[in-house]
């Protein structure tokens, strides 16, 4: 299961480059649950929040989903953290811009 788990992230991943926000709550679910990565809150919670703002529709249920779930994983993260998740998001968006 590991090799396939690491082949579905590295698609994922190129995916995620162009802003896919199906493969954004991808990578954010690798590393929410360790699936074929490092369990990272930092980075679910960057994914989880690239994914939630490419919906226009505040009231999409996809958009509350991904919204709610990157709160939850929030809770179990220091404020530290949290501005360090920021950081690496703008940094992410920088290297795609």
């Amino acid at each position: 299961l590991v090799p396939e788990v690491r082949r579905a992230y590295k698609w994922f991943e190129a995916a995620a480059d162009q802003k896919f926000s199906s493969s954004l709550l991808g990578l954010a679910m690798c590393y929410e649950f360790g699936k074929g990565v490092k369990r990272s809150n930092l980075k679910a919670h960057m994914y989880y929040n690239f994914a939630a703002a490419l919906y226009d529709d505040e009231s999409s249920d996809t958009k509350i989903f991904l919204s709610e779930t990157r709160d939850e994983v929030a809770k179990d993260m220091s404020e530290r953290q949290l501005k360090k998740a920021t950081r690496m998001a703008r940094k992410w968006l920088e290297k795609r811009e």
